[in-house]
């Protein structure tokens, strides 16, 4: 059995969340399955993961050794994560960090054992007690740009809640196969299919199936490639890739949509700008600058 005590730090946080910390490698399938079975107690009693914790609360995990190391990732092969790189940090403060992800690095760990964004996080900051700082939204491998990060309990629940409140505005810029010229709303369907890691658009309600809408604007058109500025008004697995194929208009180098091979060795999407509500950073703007791959293209092709 292990246990922790919840420091003034770790304040605010769920007990799923915490517990997705603790043992990263879980999954919330799994951890909410402990919690049913009472491997995982909060102050020696049963809970659904969905109460706030308090300083001076125990939380108990009644694993055997094998299994707790195994979620927590202890003795799990990966390589030595140097420190985030300072150059790329946009924002940084007592809770909240904004960094500038190059494309080519996972946002967070998965079963290859490859560093991500989350383990330089874990390399650059103190980690106190039993709190891990944690990156608080995704974006794929070869999708660079912001990455906003909780470096305290409380800068997590802020950006958790925001997110899924969708009350922090989004933004990318991409590079399109094709003059665009569906710019405004696009409302659609979408389901992320996990056999074949892509996500299927469709223009009616289907079970399964979740409402997404981007809005699409042309910054500038070149020689059969479009730049668009991407604002995600939901935020679904894929969802500018997939919506962008479906109107015929791949992103470059998106092979996996549909775009021509040999162009770009990656699919050129950039998140750019993120804009936050008032009661978070006084509702101030960031951005990250177009990385050097995409600005070569537009040299080349506009």
């Amino acid at each position: 059995m292990k246990e922790y005590i919840i420091s003034e730090k770790e304040e605010g946080t769920t007990l799923l969340k915490y517990c997705t910390r603790i043992l990263p490698l879980s999954g919330q399938g799994m951890l909410r399955k402990f919690l049913r079975n009472k491997n995982i107690e909060l102050n020696g009693k049963r809970s659904d993961g969905s109460d706030r914790l308090m300083s001076g609360d125990r939380v108990s995990f009644f694993l055997s050794d094998e299994t707790f190391d195994k979620f927590h990732g202890q003795g799990k092969t990966k390589k030595y994560a140097e420190p985030l790189d300072t150059s790329r940090i946009i924002f940084e403060n007592d809770d909240i960090l904004i960094y500038d992800k190059p494309a080519g690095i996972l946002s967070q760990s998965d079963i290859s054992g490859e560093v991500s964004v989350n383990d330089m996080l874990l390399s650059y900051i103190e980690k106190e007690d039993a709190f891990t700082p944690s990156i608080c939204n995704r974006l794929d491998r070869n999708t660079s740009g912001i990455i906003l990060a909780g470096v305290s309990a409380k800068g997590i629940l802020a950006l958790d809640r925001a997110i899924k409140k969708r009350k922090i505005k989004k933004y990318y810029q991409c590079i399109c196969e094709g003059i665009f010229d569906n710019e405004g709303p696009a409302e659609f369907f979408l389901k992320k299919d996990a056999s074949r890691n892509i996500s299927v658009i469709s223009d009616t309600p289907k079970p399964g199936f979740d409402a997404v809408r981007t809005d699409f604007h042309v910054i500038k058109t070149g020689k059969g490639y479009t730049l668009l500025n991407a604002e995600l008004i939901t935020g679904k697995p894929h969802q500018i890739r997939a919506t962008l194929s479906y109107l015929l208009h791949p992103l470059v180098g998106d092979i996996k949509y549909g775009a021509k091979k040999g162009i770009a060795r990656r699919h050129l999407l950039h998140s750019c700008k993120v804009v936050f509500p008032k009661d978070i950073l006084d509702g101030r703007e960031f951005y990250a600058p177009l990385p050097d791959d995409m600005n070569g293209f537009m040299k080349e092709h506009f």
